[in-house]
């Protein structure tokens, strides 16, 4: 290991290792016609206070603002707007030092210009702590100590900005020398800092959520990192392995443990050697946090690879245990034996969520889970013949999704009398019907509207995800039977779809739209549309609202809607209030209302 102002530069990084990774991170991922924002806003995380990201240090002004209450100080920052925190900062040292604890609290290490300045500013304050001081401090106050999150999500744009990846054209030879150069610089340099700056725990002291999304081949030396860190949120997506990895107990945890509460794991086989064994990484990371663990989610993208993996815990002995496990994703995952199957889905889990196809077995005989409130029913291939073995063994479930599309005869014939007969604690019901069914029938919408429990409801039907709808929907028909629910609050159609009037083209009603087929194609003839359809749910959603008084809120023709309780002085209704100027397919937003969030906390 060597050092450069700031940088730290690991100079065994295998050579061969770089040369085909960056034809990952060159190509921009292709756009998505999904418009999926509503609801996504991220919340940064709650700045530190100023006596923790002064380390202990006394204010030097005489200024009565900076002798305020520690807690009153806060919330005065905090009520600081964004833009006037730069200059704040230039008041004096330590309002720079209350200015950094919002500006650093959340850092996106993009691969761009400002991250490079930071994680070169941190190194240096890393080697200041090391070897120039003798208390561990930096002799003035620094930046690491106010970040509290991390992502890391290298932009392919800066690439291509920063190692002329113009690569349309350009001479193999030349193609391939800026590739490495480009991989050398990423790895030996850019990554290797990264590394060492997490694993001191002294630089990142309240370092707590790590969110690494560049979808690179780890090594050793990042688990290392990650062990060695104060980090307690860990969320890695979508990384690759190379070769096999285990985890050793970190040095510097006094437990020998990793003190994680919630784990995002999500790792492939490298492409290029697919039959890679993943158990061995994967289940020592679980060791090591299974003290603590309190949110899991541990899936495989088979598309990336291509199968279900199997998972082997034989050398797991003993079988970790999970007291502290509350909420469990398991997708596309198959075990060789269930023993750590059974530690995880243990009494006391709360949620679920999990494709049980792989793991029949195990779910037909686990019977019962008194603590279970959430369960994900995540199978994208039910079938009539399906075993219902786990859900009848579960009539206390306040909350069911099943999220792929579903026959309609399991639905109907099985899934909703089972509910209307045993589940008397139900509150939140998510149903996708099978997109070749392009409306839910009347015996369907009979056996729903008999759930006299449920609190929020989300129904779909049709063609679940791409621009044609198949379902035209009769709202006629759902404000028959949904009116005889007397609790619920929150109702969601989608991937419901209207009459232009003129083509009847039901499928691509969002794409084409009526005013599409009049003379001209004007830009403002399309804002014409959108305001259309708008004023046309609103008067739909006004007829919900109507015969459904504890509606609370609504979601109709990609478009969400607040109903707020107090009445309008003029007609006496209730005010319907749209939340998106457009129109929105809500497809996360709905995700973790009907299911859960389970991944990184705010």
């Amino acid at each position: 290991m060597t050092d450069s102002d700031g940088f730290f530069i690991r100079d065994d990084r295998d050579p061969e290792h770089v040369s085909y990774i960056m034809d990952l991170q060159i190509a921009d991922p292709p756009g998505s016609i999904r418009k999926d924002t509503f609801g996504k806003d991220i919340v940064p995380p709650q700045p530190l206070t100023f006596d923790r990201v002064s380390e202990g240090r006394l204010p030097l002004s005489d200024s009565r603002l900076l002798h305020l209450p520690t807690e009153i100080l806060a919330l005065v920052v905090e009520a600081i707007p964004q833009h006037s925190l730069a200059s704040f900062a230039l008041v004096n040292s330590d309002c720079r030092q209350l200015a950094r604890s919002r500006q650093f609290a959340s850092v996106l290490l993009d691969y761009g210009h400002h991250s490079w300045q930071l994680i070169q500013q941190l190194g240096r304050e890393v080697k200041e702590r090391v070897f120039h001081s003798t208390h561990g401090r930096t002799k003035k106050p620094a930046i690491g100590p106010c970040i509290r999150r991390i992502t890391v999500a290298t932009s392919p744009s800066w690439l291509h900005e920063y190692h002329g990846m113009v690569l349309e054209g350009m001479p193999d030879a030349e193609r391939t020398t800026r590739l490495t150069a480009a991989c050398e610089q990423y790895y030996r340099v850019y990554l290797t800092t990264i590394e060492y700056i997490i694993s001191d725990r002294n630089a990142l002291p309240h370092l707590n959520l790590l969110d690494w999304e560049d979808r690179i081949p780890l090594q050793s030396c990042f688990f290392h990192a990650v062990s060695n860190s104060s980090i307690q949120h860990l969320k890695i997506s979508r990384a690759q392995l190379d070769r096999v990895i285990t985890i050793d107990p970190p040095s510097s945890q006094p437990s020998g443990t990793l003190p994680l509460q919630t784990l995002y794991l999500e790792i492939h086989p490298q492409w290029r050697n697919r039959q890679l064994d993943v158990s061995s990484l994967c289940t020592s990371l679980l060791r090591l946090c299974s003290p603590t663990l309190e949110s899991l989610t541990w899936c495989y993208d088979s598309g990336w690879c291509g199968g279900v993996p199997s998972i082997t815990t034989d050398h797991l002995v003993p079988t970790p245990v999970f007291p502290r496990l509350r909420h469990l994703r398991l997708s596309r995952l198959h075990f060789a034996d269930t023993s750590l199957l059974y530690e995880l889905v243990h009494d006391e889990l709360a949620s679920l969520d999990v494709d049980t196809a792989p793991l029949r077995d195990f779910f037909d005989h686990r019977g019962r889970i008194p603590g279970l409130q959430t369960f994900v029913w995540n199978a994208p291939r039910l079938k009539d013949t399906d075993s219902l073995t786990f859900l009848q063994s579960n009539p206390q479930i306040a909350k069911l999704a099943l999220p792929y599309s579903t026959p309609a005869s399991l639905l109907v014939e099985r899934i909703l009398p089972l509910l209307a007969e045993s589940f008397t604690n139900l509150r939140s019901l998510s149903l996708f019907w099978d997109e070749n069914e392009k409306d839910i029938s009347t015996q369907a919408l009979d056996l729903i509207s008999s759930l006299s429990t449920l609190e929020q409801l989300h129904l779909c039907a049709g063609k679940q995800s791409g621009r044609r709808h198949k379902w035209l929907i009769d709202h006629e028909k759902m404000r028959r039977h949904l009116p005889r629910l007397p609790s619920l609050k929150k109702l969601a159609l989608s991937r419901d779809s209207y009459s232009d009037g003129i083509t009847n083209n039901i499928e691509r009603y969002y794409v084409d739209g009526r005013l599409s087929y009049q003379e001209t194609r004007l830009q403002n003839n399309q804002a014409q549309l959108e305001e259309d359809h708008r004023n046309r749910i609103r008067q739909e959603a006004a007829r919900y609202v109507e015969v459904m008084p504890s509606l609370e809120w609504l979601y109709i023709g990609q478009l969400p809607m607040a109903i707020h309780g107090k009445q309008d002085a003029e007609n006496g209704e209730k005010v319907l209030k749209l939340l998106t100027s457009e129109r929105n397919d809500c497809w996360s937003f709905l995700t973790e209302m009907f299911g859960w969030k389970g991944l990184l906390p705010a």
